[in-house]
């Protein structure tokens, strides 16, 4: 059983007379952490995809003497998938607000539906937590260096959804990404009264897939598709909330006139699920988009590696018109960070002289197949 960053940091808030709000996709273990947690304390799960359960909390807003019937003697309640209930953030705020000494754990895969309900109500009353799929600190806890190291490609293939990644053979592993993809990808997405379209979402995130680590048009998306602009615009906004992509914005703070300013780029929360939506899991070796893969990768990495050390900082990639770029740029406490990511350690990088020249306050780091442990494999506070 692999350790999850995010189970301690749960804990250590335990009983501090906050609402706990832990937000991730479906099948990254949010149910399973809430579960251990429990097992710890005298308290009860619910499911609110239980038609049962979403009645039973919508009675608790009619008093607080319906609030003390609901709970009774719990003092820890998991509301698991909470966005599936009508008013959700005003149930919690009148729970907490009745019932203040009874820790309660939310869990949603979807932010921009719980995040929406509970925003406002909860001002004060709530800790967030966001959980993703494995990251190689986690899995680096119990094996060796190199160990790390002989599992990187079968990574950038399958992912590291949890069960995708403790399965026992590569078949398993693709059947299992298969049965995410069709059983629970498009379920939240497809809630929503802004998305009607299913094919028209998939085909968008096959054109995502291909153009992992480029530059993303709208307008090119747009007429590819024959979505208006938008309507992509919307679309990218919610899998982004959903936790299928993460989205990077142009950085164009030192030379406007020279660097891009329109365009984006895009990275999936998990290989495997990229991968599957090509539908092409082939080893690393024979495979074209090898760099493309590492990329994915060493981005997400680095935004689990800032989400689970709480460090606060923006995330943004550098191109100009005549083609000088930095894969990632991080900008924090007034000081920039540029990173650029190379498979092969043989490939070198240096950072680009109009970068250097509109950044002067900066780093450059090259991650690659032999230094990425230094950079990924422990959680760090600063």
């Amino acid at each position: 059983m692999i350790s999850r960053v995010l189970e301690n940091q749960i804990r250590d808030r335990l009983f501090q007379g906050y609402v706990l709000i832990l937000f991730g996709p479906r099948q990254v273990g949010k149910t399973t952490i809430v579960q251990r947690i429990l097992s710890e304390h005298d308290g009860r799960y619910e499911s609110c995809e239980a038609i049962a359960t979403k009645r039973d909390l919508q009675k608790t807003l009619e008093s607080a003497q319906a609030v003390k019937d609901y709970i009774g003697s719990t003092k820890l309640l998991i509301l698991d998938e909470a966005q599936e209930v009508e008013n959700i953030g005003q149930i919690l705020k009148f729970m907490h607000d009745t019932l203040p000494d009874v820790q309660i754990i939310a869990t949603g895969s979807s932010s921009f539906e719980l995040a929406n309900q509970v925003g406002e109500p909860l001002v004060g009353r709530a800790k967030w937590f966001s959980l993703y799929p494995f990251s190689i600190a986690e899995i680096g806890q119990d094996l060796s260096p190199s160990q790390v190291d002989g599992k990187i490609d079968d990574i950038l293939r399958y992912g590291l959804m949890p069960d995708v990644y403790t399965a026992e053979n590569s078949e398993q592993a693709e059947e299992t990404i298969r049965d995410i993809v069709k059983g629970y990808l498009f379920k939240d997405i497809l809630d929503y009264d802004l998305i009607r379209k299913s094919q028209k979402v998939q085909q968008l995130l096959e054109a995502l897939a291909l153009q992992v680590g480029s530059e993303v048009s709208l307008n090119e998306l747009s007429q590819m598709l024959g979505i208006h602009v938008v309507t992509i615009e919307k679309y990218l906004d919610i899998l982004e909330k959903v936790f299928i992509i993460k989205i990077l914005r142009p950085l164009s703070k030192g030379n406007p006139r020279k660097e891009i300013r329109s365009k984006m780029k895009i990275y999936f929360l998990d290989l495997g699920i990229r991968n599957q939506l090509i539908s092409d899991h082939r080893p690393v070796e024979l495979r074209q988009d090898k760099g493309v893969l590492w990329e994915n990768f060493c981005v997400m990495e680095l935004v689990k590696l800032r989400e689970y050390s709480n460090v606060s900082s923006n995330l943004y990639f550098w191109r100009t018109y005549d083609q000088a770029e930095v894969d990632l740029v991080e900008f924090k406490d007034g000081k920039y960070t540029a990173y650029e990511f190379k498979y092969s350690p043989k490939r070198s990088a240096s950072v680009p002289k109009n970068f250097a020249e509109s950044y002067p306050e900066h780093e450059f780091h090259v991650i690659n197949r032999e230094n990425y442990r230094g950079f990924f494999g422990e959680l760090r506070s600063k």
